[in-house]
């Protein structure tokens, strides 16, 4: 750990227990604030509380969501589903697949358009902070506008997906 210098840097702190490894850093701001932030975890950043899971379950229930799909490919609770253990198990490795399940939902739930334009917002966003890196100094998004439709649909969504 660092300790902080009269020109108010950042102290880092970082720390292993077991595999776990944690890495905490505190920016002072004012007299009485400071401000701290996590090293980002792929695996967390589109569903936390699954992407913690052992990835063999994780596995199982991905290829248990493609079989009902080919039963019923408009399933959109299982397109959505699908969609999160993709992003959970390994955003970046299954990037074109989740796009594709973007669209999918988009054509057979109409009705839920806004929610998933607000889901492809925030997978452009993971993903291009996955490709960037943890801490990008300046965050490029060339070809996703914000509100221009999902590739091969209509209606809101991140142009591009």
């Amino acid at each position: 750990m660092a300790t902080p210098t009269a020109e108010r840097e950042p102290i880092r702190a970082a720390w292993s227990h077991g595999s776990a490894h944690g890495e905490v850093t505190l920016c002072p701001k004012g007299e009485k604030e400071a401000w701290w932030a996590e090293p980002a975890v792929p695996q967390e950043l589109f569903w936390p509380e699954v992407g913690v899971a052992d990835r063999a379950v994780l596995e199982e229930l991905l290829g248990a969501c493609r079989e009902l799909l080919e039963l019923e490919p408009r399933s959109r609770g299982c397109l959505l589903t699908l969609l999160l253990l993709l992003a959970a198990i390994d955003p970046l490795g299954h990037e074109e697949e989740m796009r594709r399940c973007l669209r999918a939902l988009q054509e057979v739930d109409p009705l839920r358009i806004g929610f998933v334009a607000d889901m492809a917002s925030r997978a452009e966003l993971a993903l291009a902070l996955l490709r960037e890196g943890a801490e990008p100094e300046e965050l490029r998004l060339p070809g996703k506008v914000i509100g221009q439709g999902l590739k091969g649909g209509a209606g809101p969504g991140v142009g591009g997906v």
